[in-house]
């Protein structure tokens, strides 16, 4: 099968990353090498996104999708809330929210 201009590349499209086997994701510590040949620190990224999370997503939504506590989410997503304030906040150096 030709997909787009490769052969024999499967057109599973059941995983963001699909593995080297039918039906399986690559392993965490092939994700995490690729990550660093493109200079992303794969423990920062994960940080990152789950604080965009918290900050995004209602604590009940949040804590089903990453497997935590309801109470857990949102005892981290107000965290997360008043830490984004302080570094918008004029006193830190930040500009106010428009």
């Amino acid at each position: 099968m030709d997909y787009m201009g490769q052969r024999g590349t499967r057109t599973d499209d059941r995983w963001l990353f699909p593995g080297p086997l039918p039906d399986t994701p690559i392993s965490s510590h092939t994700l995490s090498d690729r990550m660093r040949a493109i200079c992303v620190e794969p423990a920062a990224a994960r940080s990152t996104a789950l604080v965009d999370l918290a900050l995004r997503l209602p604590p009940t939504v949040l804590s089903r999708l990453i497997g935590v506590r309801p109470h857990t989410a949102v005892e981290w997503a107000a965290s997360q809330a008043r830490y984004a304030a302080t570094r918008t906040s004029p006193v830190f150096g930040g500009s106010p929210p428009p």
